[in-house]
């Protein structure tokens, strides 16, 4: 996934394009799930987790949440690293989106 851009970007920034726009609706609709959003919460607040661990912090099953975190990871808000076969996920663009989203960044 490319970097998300801002729609709230300051004069002499590279204008906003429609591709721009697609990747940032395209995140959004990923998003557009209570448990991904469950999920993403999880990763935010504890940092990475085993996929058996966060099934069970969210009281799902794990084939479920296993179907969520492909759709996160193919829409680029997460990466996942194998840590000695344990599967932990890791948080990666989720703080792009959230830069791309923040109207009061202070890089402007």
């Amino acid at each position: 996934m490319s970097a998300l851009r801002s729609p709230f970007a300051a004069p002499g920034d590279q204008p906003f394009t429609a591709a721009d726009a697609q990747a940032l609706a395209d995140a959004f609709k990923v998003l557009a799930d209570p448990v991904r959003l469950e999920i993403l919460h999880q990763l935010t607040w504890h940092g990475p987790m085993r996929t058996v661990d966060l099934a069970a912090a969210i009281n799902a099953k794990r084939p479920n949440v296993a179907h969520h975190l492909r759709a996160l990871r193919q829409a680029g808000l997460i990466t996942s690293a194998s840590v000695d076969g344990s599967g932990d996920v890791v948080i990666d663009a989720v703080r792009q989106l959230s830069a791309a989203i923040d109207v009061d960044r202070d890089d402007r």
